[in-house]
């Protein structure tokens, strides 16, 4: 699984504090989430989640991985809309200034469409 999958995963169990929860929202099995959230933690080398019986928790450390896990997605995400809407060029009204013996000199004689 990929990071970025890996991180939505445990965005979606701390969000909905259920494994099974983010399965069904995620539309994996609980145990391939559960694999993903303590891969993560083995990777990080701190736990994330506090998990019993009946309950999961972020710990303190979860918390704040959280956050800028949220934040960074949000960015990752909005990338991805800019670079597929083409909007990551320059956009508006360009001007160009020029002295005035340039512009006799070069633009009225320019063919056009050539500037």
């Amino acid at each position: 699984m990929d990071k970025l999958r890996t991180l939505k995963t445990f965005i979606c169990v701390a969000q909905q504090a259920s494994f099974a929860e983010a399965a069904r929202q995620l539309d994996m099995s609980a145990a391939s989430v559960s694999r993903a959230v303590a891969a993560l933690e083995a990777q990080l080398g701190v736990q994330r989640l506090r998990r019993t019986t009946r309950s999961v928790r972020l710990t303190q450390e979860g918390v704040d991985f959280l956050a800028r896990c949220q934040a960074g997605i949000t960015e990752i995400e909005s990338a991805y809309e800019i670079a597929r809407s083409g909007q990551s060029g320059p956009r508006g009204t360009m001007t160009r200034a020029a002295r005035v013996s340039f512009h006799e000199g070069y633009i009225d004689t320019a063919p056009a469409g050539a500037l």
